[in-house]
């Protein structure tokens, strides 16, 4: 059995293009040519057939944090959190569910 990441939503409820989507690749690390940084390489897929496959929920939690460079408060920069995501065992379709809330907001 494997794991699969599926993006839910931003916890602001800003809608994006990646909502919903399974993560396909993600990679925070690429910087673009002339050395300007956008949050690195996110494709997203309907199918969770299509997806990254993570051999266990430790795996795909290691994925969904995975750090790159520092935020202006010095904390570590985690690109992926910026959306609650779940994390669904494939093909079986259990559910582990992280999500990120906003301070001040339900």
């Amino acid at each position: 059995m494997s794991w699969v990441i599926r993006l839910i939503g931003t916890p602001a409820g800003e809608r994006t293009e990646f909502d919903g989507g399974y993560v396909k690749a993600y990679d925070p690390t690429y910087v673009l040519p002339g050395g300007e940084y956008d949050g690195g390489i996110l494709e997203v897929c309907e199918d969770p057939q299509d997806a990254l496959l993570f051999k266990t929920l430790k795996e795909a939690v290691r994925k969904y944090k995975q750090p790159w460079g520092f935020r202006l408060d010095g904390e570590r920069n985690r690109p992926l959190t910026a959306w609650s995501a779940e994390f669904i065992q494939y093909p079986e379709g259990i559910r582990y569910e992280e999500t990120r809330r906003v301070e001040g907001q339900p």
